[in-house]
């Protein structure tokens, strides 16, 4: 159990450090970033 502890707490630190890394390489090389957003009604068929 500590160990998925340990790395849970390691993923939540890391995320957003991540995210703002592909944020900045998404403006450097002017690409687009989409994000679609499902209503929760949606069964996905």
């Amino acid at each position: 159990m500590a160990t998925g502890l340990a790395a849970t707490v390691i993923t939540a630190a890391f995320m957003p450090v991540l995210v703002a890394v592909g944020a900045v390489a998404a403006l450097i090389e002017h690409v687009t970033v989409g994000i679609e957003r499902r209503d929760s009604d949606d069964t996905g068929d």
